[in-house]
């Protein structure tokens, strides 16, 4: 069983759609997002329609939520075993295929992102 993790703290059900979209359509296994206002019915709405399981946390400012992230996904990794995991960007992603699909990974690995080229 895998999993994917991500952050979605500020998001309105529009920012988060085309993550949640693309990965669905290539992927059925466990999805976790961390969101802030929980109240907004819409979001939960959303979230729950493609079986994401909400962990709720607090809006807070970009510095606070880069310190803050890694705990509340290390204490999602120490409560269950996945066999492999993605953690993801959530508003900037749009996946084109299942992110386990072929893979066989037994270590961990890091992307970036490309930088920008200027024309």
């Amino acid at each position: 069983m895998n999993l994917v993790m991500g952050y979605a703290t500020g998001y309105t059900p529009e920012h988060i759609k085309p993550f949640i979209h693309s990965l669905r359509k290539y992927y059925n296994g466990d999805v976790i997002l961390f969101v802030d206002n929980v109240n907004d019915q819409d979001k939960m709405d959303f979230l729950r329609s493609y079986n994401v399981t909400i962990k709720e946390t607090q809006n807070a400012s970009l510095s606070e939520i880069l310190k803050k992230r890694h705990h509340s996904y290390l204490e999602v990794l120490t409560q269950q075993s996945w066999d492999a995991v993605l953690i993801s960007d959530v508003r900037d992603v749009v996946f084109q295929g299942d992110p386990f699909a072929g893979r066989t990974v037994n270590y961990l690995e890091f992307f970036n992102e490309d930088k920008i080229m200027e024309g």
